[in-house]
C-alpha cells in the first residue's frame, strides 16, 4: 500500500488530499464514446442537409416547369392558334405539348354568343430535361372553326 500524501492547507489549519485523485480527467473509453456519439450526430446532420438540398433542387426544377407552362399558356391565341388541335415543341431545357379541344362537358356551342364562340379546354404538358413533368389545364373562348 502506498502512503497517503498530505499537505498543509494555505491557511495552516489542517490537512487535505492532493488535487490528483483516481477520478480526475476522462478515460480513453469515455473520450472514444464521446467522439463516436459526436460522429453519429454529425453524419445524421449531413444526411439531413443533403436531403434538404435535394428538396430545394426538386422544388426549383418544378417551379421552372410551372413558369414554362404559364409562358406557353400565354402564347395560346397569340402565336399558337386558338383552335382545336395539338401543338408541340422542344426548347433547350424542356419539351412541351399543348392540346386544345372543345370542352364537351361545359356549355353547348350554341349557348355562347349565339353559337359564334366555343369553350376550348387547353391542356399543357411540360417535360424537363430529367423527364419531370408538369401539367396545366385552362379554358378559353375561341371562335367556332368552320
Amino acid at each position: 500500500m502506498r502512503p497517503e500524501r498530505r499537505s498543509i492547507s494555505r491557511n495552516g489549519k489542517g490537512f487535505h488530499k492532493p488535487a490528483r485523485s483516481a477520478e480526475a480527467g476522462f478515460t480513453l473509453i469515455e473520450v472514444l464514446v464521446a467522439f463516436t456519439i459526436a460522429t453519429i450526430m454529425l453524419v445524421a446532420l449531413m444526411q439531413g442537409m443533403g436531403r434538404g438540398l435535394r428538396s430545394i433542387d426538386a422544388a426549383s426544377q418544378q417551379q421552372m416547369l410551372v413558369d414554362h407552362a404559364q409562358n406557353h399558356l400565354q402564347a395560346v391565341g397569340v402565336t399558337i392558334p386558338l383552335a382545336p388541335g395539338v401543338y408541340q415543341g422542344e426548347e433547350p431545357d424542356h419539351r412541351w405539348r399543348i392540346e386544345l379541344s372543345q370542352d364537351a362537358d361545359s356549355l353547348e356551342t350554341g349557348d355562347i354568343a349565339g353559337g359564334q364562340l366555343q369553350l376550348l379546354k387547353i391542356t399543357i404538358e411540360v417535360f424537363g430535361a430529367d423527364e419531370t413533368e408538369f401539367s396545366l389545364i385552362s379554358f378559353r373562348l375561341g371562335e367556332v372553326s368552320q
